[in-house]
């Protein structure tokens, strides 16, 4: 697992990083073939504009189409929420998981040479290397939840019923481990976070970003 550089073409063997990648991604009823596909038909809450983008037969065409859709007044405000519940979607699947992880801790760029300085990096002679890397970015983070869920998921913890805790925080449980003795607690925090200190391991995810069971799991004990 390399732990430096960075990925800048979504191309060959990174091209599953691209939102153009064929997957399964259901978004509000339906099952389109991309996270493009998704995407551009969210832009739009005109049902037969949905069904048109859907029915698009490649990501780029979607892409096309999805200029000419009537755009909801709120777009500019939820688009980047809407790729990140998007992204997050396609890597629910093992085997996409399993290929994000394996890019380690290396950055990962969306370059492009056609102005996008938003979503991306633009490497054209004018623009330089500038540019925003908001769906780098995305991925990145959506990495790091895969991997906070699979550390937490490697964990075989008891709960310690001898050792009440009352930190000021809702569910408040003390915790150790059979494996090595460690000791630690897991909370959650008043922002509905779940939370979790053992030794030298803290992290911190949304109670909506780890399975349910998996927090019962680690609460319960």
């Amino acid at each position: 697992m390399s732990k430096k550089g960075a990925i800048i073409r979504f191309r060959k063997g990174y091209r599953f990083l691209s939102n153009f990648y064929d997957c399964e991604i259901e978004y509000e009823g339906r099952i389109y073939s991309s996270v493009e596909h998704a995407f551009q038909a969210a832009k739009t809450i005109d049902d037969n504009e949905r069904e048109k983008v859907w029915d698009c037969t490649s990501a780029a065409a979607a892409k096309r189409l999805g200029r000419t859709v009537t755009l909801r007044s709120d777009w500019e405000k939820v688009k980047a929420l809407i790729m990140l519940e998007l992204v997050r979607k396609k890597f629910q699947d093992e085997e996409l998981a399993k290929w994000l992880m394996s890019t380690g801790e290396m950055v990962l760029v969306e370059s492009n040479s056609w102005h996008d300085k938003s979503w991306g990096v633009c490497y054209c002679e004018k623009c330089d290397g500038k540019g925003l890397n908001y769906l780098g970015r995305i991925l990145m983070h959506v990495r790091d939840e895969l991997n906070a869920k699979k550390r937490l998921g490697a964990m075989k913890w008891a709960y310690d019923a001898g050792n009440e805790l009352n930190q000021g925080y809702k569910n408040c449980q003390s915790l150790w481990c059979p494996e090595d003795g460690r000791k630690g607690m897991v909370w959650q925090t008043e922002d509905d976070y779940w939370s979790w200190d053992v030794g030298h391991d803290r992290g911190r995810e949304r109670t909506m970003d780890l399975a349910k069971d998996k927090v019962e799991e680690i609460v319960r004990g």
